[in-house]
């Protein structure tokens, strides 16, 4: 895997922004919600606000979910 950039978190075992291309990559566009998360991954785009089934987070432990948020999730 190539890494395409230097954010790593522990449980991965890529980067954050290989994670969610290889996720966009092995994912088939079947709906909206679909196509939304492909469009991010491919754009190497992290949505830490949506938890449910099919979203990006929902391909992590409980543990690497949480990091992501954290160090990820803009300050409002």
């Amino acid at each position: 895997v190539d890494e395409i950039d230097g954010a790593y978190l522990q449980g991965l075992d890529s980067s954050v922004g290989s994670f969610i291309q290889t996720l966009a990559n092995n994912s088939r566009i079947i709906n909206r919600k679909s196509k939304y998360f492909v469009t991010l991954g491919m754009n190497s785009f992290l949505d830490t606000t949506d938890e449910t089934e099919g979203s990006q987070l929902s391909h992590l432990t409980e543990e690497v979910k949480e990091v992501c948020k954290e160090r990820f999730r803009s300050s409002q």
